[in-house]
């Protein structure tokens, strides 16, 4: 029984440090897209780019990027879920009180999470739309640039 536990919590501590691992690869997809894009931007701006398609290519990124930072932070919150069942589980086995909480069941993902600060669904669509707000507002700037000449 104890080979068991210590299976099942060598297996829940690499499920938290995947579901670290994810998370932070998803903080750096959004620099690294908000610096692409502000780069993009300011090179088209600098360099009298008057095509729309170049806002387009500006507008792709920011939905790909988002895309990639939803990816990850998916990933990772998926796997903070896992490692979170997994506890559940070791508690179960090693007939832990009931009054000592363990795991969070505050960790579904369902609409009304998705505006609560701190959560990780709110922290996924949060960095999806500064990476896609970045893109339109740069997107924007292009077009106005376009019109004034």
């Amino acid at each position: 029984m104890e080979d068991q536990v210590g299976i099942a919590v060598k297996f829940w501590e690499k499920s938290l440090e995947s579901s670290a691992y994810f998370h932070k690869q998803g903080d750096e997809a959004v620099k690294f897209y908000i610096g692409i894009n502000t780069a993009l931007a300011a090179w088209l701006l600098t360099n009298a780019a008057n095509s729309p398609t170049f806002i387009f290519a500006v507008m792709a990124l920011g939905f790909f990027g988002a895309g990639h930072v939803v990816y990850y932070y998916n990933r990772g919150f998926r796997l903070q879920r896992r490692a979170n069942r997994i506890a559940k589980e070791i508690a179960q086995i090693l007939h832990l009180s009931e009054s000592m909480k363990v795991w969070d069941s505050s960790d579904d993902l369902k609409l009304k999470n998705l505006v609560v600060p701190g959560h990780p669904a709110a922290q996924i669509v949060f960095n999806a739309l500064i990476v896609l707000c970045i893109s339109f507002v740069y997107a924007f700037v292009l077009l106005l640039k376009m019109i004034g000449r």
